[in-house]
């Protein structure tokens, strides 16, 4: 039997699991956390963090932008015309030279997130799940998985230490509940 090729790390972070939970907040909003114990809450939490994270923090405008036209390609053309015409050699070494470091500007997958976010705007959970992979680190986009090992009465995670709730006690966190139906309509509006 062939040995099963090992999950790297994009699979193994939306690899559903008993008490694993997401873990969603920034500087400016409550921590809220989502559980993806199973593949179907897995795909209801990553629709709700791209539609959360495209309404409510704009995070995707530079994807919304992409079809402008890129910065630093205007400012290349700009500057090979500039050392066709330049007369002094100095004046087209410095030129050439700008020119090259704008040539080695990483564009950090713009294109590729531009083609994802296409796709995750029609409601492809898979496209959604690339995207916040490669966004995670941006501010306003980063979340976590963890292990759901306790949770107070606030909804913030607490450490093994301290005080669990009892077995059956009811815990509400607010907006971490995904209404499917609404999920569904607001990517069909």
């Amino acid at each position: 039997m062939p040995e099963a090729k090992p999950l790297n790390e994009q699979q193994r972070l939306f690899t559903a699991e008993p008490g694993k939970i997401l873990v969603y907040g920034n500087r400016k909003s409550e921590q809220v956390l989502v559980d993806v114990s199973t593949p179907d809450l897995m795909e209801l939490a990553v629709f709700w963090l791209f539609n959360y994270l495209h309404s409510e923090w704009h995070a995707y405008i530079d994807l919304d932008r992409a079809a402008e036209d890129d910065p630093i390609e205007v400012e290349m053309a700009e500057l090979r015309a500039e050392i066709g015409k330049s007369v002094s050699k100095a004046v087209a070494v410095a030129l050439q030279e700008r020119l090259s470091v704008l040539g080695l500007a990483p564009k950090q997958g713009r294109a590729k997130q531009a083609a994802l976010y296409v796709k995750a705007k029609t409601g492809d959970t898979k496209a959604m799940a690339q995207l916040l992979f490669l966004r995670r680190r941006n501010e306003y986009e980063e979340f976590s998985m963890e292990t759901l090992q306790h949770v107070n009465g606030a909804g913030n995670l607490c450490g093994p230490r301290a005080a669990a709730p009892e077995p059956n006690e009811s815990i509400s966190i607010p907006g971490a509940a995904v209404n499917e139906e609404a999920a569904i309509g607001e990517v069909a509006a």
